[in-house]
């Protein structure tokens, strides 16, 4: 922690505060049966989501954990897994 500067107390107090909620969403994609999952985080001050999908190289911008899900639900069926 660098104590020369009392903000970063604060900004560390802001970043822990702030943090995101992290996730896995996991199903088969109903055509092919092949697996699709990944890791996401949810940041739930700004109503963003972020998830990663390593099977495509893919990295997906949504609303929530749950947008994600929904989208993905239309080839099959997908979970979450709240981190």
């Amino acid at each position: 922690m660098n104590y020369r500067d009392p903000r970063y107390a604060d900004l560390e107090q802001l970043v822990r505060r702030l943090r995101p909620r992290l996730f896995a969403m996991y199903g088969l994609d109903a055509c092919t049966e092949r697996e699709i999952f990944g890791w996401g985080m949810e940041f739930t001050h700004d109503a963003d989501a972020l998830l990663y999908l390593p099977s495509d190289s893919l990295t997906y911008y949504t609303e929530s954990a749950e947008t994600a899900v929904e989208r993905y639900g239309r080839i099959g069926d997908f979970e979450i897994a709240w981190l």
